[in-house]
């Protein structure tokens, strides 16, 4: 069952790609928000587990390996109805590596 946090997740991936870390800060904008990140992420593989969105490994040099959310087809029909035309299929495939923001030096 989806909460409305839940379509306003979709929402904000059905505009772009976000990371749990925005998810998190986007979610003060959210009908009810996040307490961390940890939940986020939960959550985050809960609706990956439904079908709704994609989790796409980021490449980092940090310890801990961050992943890039999208929605997919299922997840835009969730959202648009059953009825409605998809986006081109770019709009559901993995961010390319040139696209990804540059990680900060220490």
């Amino acid at each position: 069952m989806l909460k409305d946090r839940d379509r306003d997740v979709l929402r904000l991936l059905d505009r772009t790609p976000a990371t749990a870390p925005l998810i998190l800060k986007a979610s003060g904008c959210f009908a009810e928000s996040f307490e961390d990140l940890r939940r986020v992420r939960e959550r985050m593989q809960a609706l990956a587990g439904g079908g709704w969105v994609r989790s796409t490994p980021m490449a980092t040099t940090s310890r801990q390996a961050a992943s890039w959310y999208r929605l997919t087809p299922e997840g835009y029909r969730l959202l648009h109805g059953a009825d409605s035309v998809l986006p081109h299929k770019t709009f559901f495939m993995p961010l390319p590596p040139s696209l990804l923001p540059a990680e900060r030096g220490p």
